[in-house]
């Protein structure tokens, strides 16, 4: 019986409603950041607003424009300057000069030609912002973690699946992620698009150790661990044993018990990339193959233990004659 079976109630309990209070947490931190959009853009607009008060018509031509057609963008009505300053009066020093320059806001219209984007100045504070937590899922997969074999399997599945690659002519991963994802109903629900982004935002972390704003609804911290949990919720409905299907973690602990120990640091060996090329050729096929069999849980790649067997097993075999 896995793990997940027998885990008591009062522990299911506990992860419901630790899944709750991270949605709760979510949406408030959604409600924050749209706050601080709508008092960002006010800000931008009263300050605007100030600096075209404080024209007095000796800015350069390039200036008064610019902030004329900001102030068409922005949707504000420039502020009317004084008589003296639009026709020149007693007190206005260039009210005989031929070159007197009108206000910058003087007969605009409001409304902009046809051709201008009709929109508000909107300075979204979140748009340099990198999340800087990772998700949970990728956790045993960073620092020495990523050196495993599991490690090399679950980013060499990232990469394959990210730049959309495989070795079989026939393959495409976006059909592979599409596949990946038709053992469940709830995975069935999540766009293939929204999985690109869940494998970007984690490859992005692990090459600069943030992610950016594109991804970051994508790598909430224990998002991959709430789908996971409705999977195996599903699976348990549907009277079937989630724990069949194997993580990068459970596919190396069993390569480790066919190959034995010495066979097993060799293939972990060609897998960084050293020792028995050979091997290491053979691994990099094995990952294209790996992905080929994948089904998507939400918090990494699953495959049947038959896996271990029929694409493992040139890989288990080289390992073998090579520490003879």
């Amino acid at each position: 019986m896995s793990s997940v079976e027998a885990a008591p109630a009062s522990d299911i309990t506990r992860r419901r409603e630790r899944g709750r209070r991270s949605q709760a947490a979510y949406r408030r931190r959604q409600t924050e950041a749209a706050d601080l959009l709508v008092k960002q853009n006010q800000d931008l607009k009263e300050g605007l607003r100030k600096i075209l008060e404080l024209l007095d018509g000796s800015e350069s031509d390039q200036l008064r424009e610019g902030l004329s057609d900001l102030a068409v963008i922005a949707g504000i009505q420039p502020a009317t300057p004084p008589p003296a300053a639009i026709a020149g009066g007693d007190g206005d020093p260039r009210a005989d000069s031929e070159d007197s320059i009108p206000w910058p806001g003087a007969g605009v219209e409001v409304s902009s030609p046809p051709s201008r984007l009709h929109c508000d100045i909107w300075l979204n504070p979140l748009q340099h912002t990198r999340v800087s937590l990772p998700p949970d899922d990728i956790l045993p997969y960073l620092g020495q973690g990523s050196e495993t074999l599991a490690g090399r399997i679950f980013w060499g599945i990232m990469h394959h699946a990210a730049k959309d690659a495989s070795c079989s002519s026939y393959c495409h991963s976006a059909n592979l992620l599409s596949k990946g994802i038709q053992h469940s109903a709830v995975m069935r629900q999540v766009r293939v698009a929204f999985i690109k982004s869940m494998i970007d935002a984690r490859l992005e972390y692990k090459q600069t150790g943030s992610i950016t704003p594109a991804h970051a609804s994508a790598a909430e911290p224990d998002l991959g661990v709430l789908v996971h949990n409705r999977i195996v919720a599903e699976y348990r409905t549907k009277g079937e044993n989630p724990a069949a299907w194997l993580s990068c973690i459970e596919l190396e602990e069993a390569v480790r018990r066919i190959c034995g120990q010495p066979a097993f640091r060799a293939l972990e060996e060609a897998a960084r990339g050293r020792g028995n090329l050979k091997l290491q050729s053979l691994f990099q096929r094995t990952i294209c193959q790996l992905l080929e069999a994948s089904v998507c849980f939400g918090d990494g790649p699953r495959w049947r233990i038959h896996v271990v067997s029929e694409v493992f097993g040139p890989c288990i075999v080289e390992a073998l004659v090579a520490v003879q």
